[in-house]
């Protein structure tokens, strides 16, 4: 893993097929559903949940809310 990046930075630096981890204060629980700790960046360049492997979790882009704008990310090393 890298540093801990902001949201925005994110955004400006993650490729299509990297993997991102969400700081572990900011993740969704469990009880809702999967755990939301991972993202990538598709090739349409949408940024989505996927699992550790990289397997896509929706089809539905990420939605950016308040605690998830105020998130850090680390991005994993290719």
């Amino acid at each position: 893993m890298n540093e801990w990046i902001t949201t925005s930075q994110l955004i400006d630096r993650l490729r299509i097929g990297q993997i991102a981890e969400l700081e572990e204060g900011k993740r969704i629980p469990t009880k809702f559903g999967p755990s939301y700790k991972h993202l990538t960046k598709s090739v349409d360049g949408d940024l989505r949940w996927c699992k550790d492997d990289g397997s896509m979790l929706s089809s539905s882009p990420l939605q950016i809310y308040g605690h998830m704008a105020a998130g850090k990310w680390a991005i994993k090393e290719d």
